[in-house]
């Protein structure tokens, strides 16, 4: 767990550090790293992490938006310390899981049941469909996502 949050720490220095050289870009994150005794997961913003269930996807993150708007990113990369603060779970004996991994841009504009695609075929045909699809819903935000299976 120390490990993980001072890569964070580094991550949020660094792109804090470019921030202040371009003019404040800043970034969500989100992930899962994994040794056989534990799954951590872990984001920071509004990128989400699902737990890609035989029957459904299961939401393992937590959207950090504003209470008033519901809209602005709370937490994020690149503002001050306390905003990169991420939100962690820790999952003990991590049996077999696939996990997606992917931004707003994505996940906004499909259905959650289209989520379950890396399950049905392999997963660079999956995420290919998948931002084809967010893109055909009307999506104009980046797009990342990432598929990952723990054995």
């Amino acid at each position: 767990m120390a490990a993980l949050r001072e890569t964070l720490r580094q991550a949020q220095d660094l792109v804090r550090d470019e921030g202040a050289a371009r003019g404040g870009p800043v970034t969500t994150i989100a992930g899962v790293s994994c040794s056989r005794a534990r799954a951590i997961i872990f984001n920071a913003g509004d990128s989400r992490v699902y737990r890609l269930d035989a029957d459904r996807p299961q939401l393992m993150s937590v959207d950090h938006l504003s209470r008033t708007d519901g809209r602005s990113v709370t937490r994020f990369l690149g503002g001050h310390l306390a905003q990169a603060t991420p939100h962690i779970i820790v999952v003990e004996e991590p049996r077999a899981h696939r996990y997606l991994i992917c931004s707003d841009g994505l996940y906004g504009f499909v259905r959650s049941t289209d989520l379950l695609l890396p399950a049905e075929v392999d997963p660079t045909t999956a995420l290919t469909t998948l931002i084809g699809l967010a893109m055909a819903n009307g999506s104009q935000d980046n797009i990342s996502a990432i598929f990952c299976q723990i054995d």
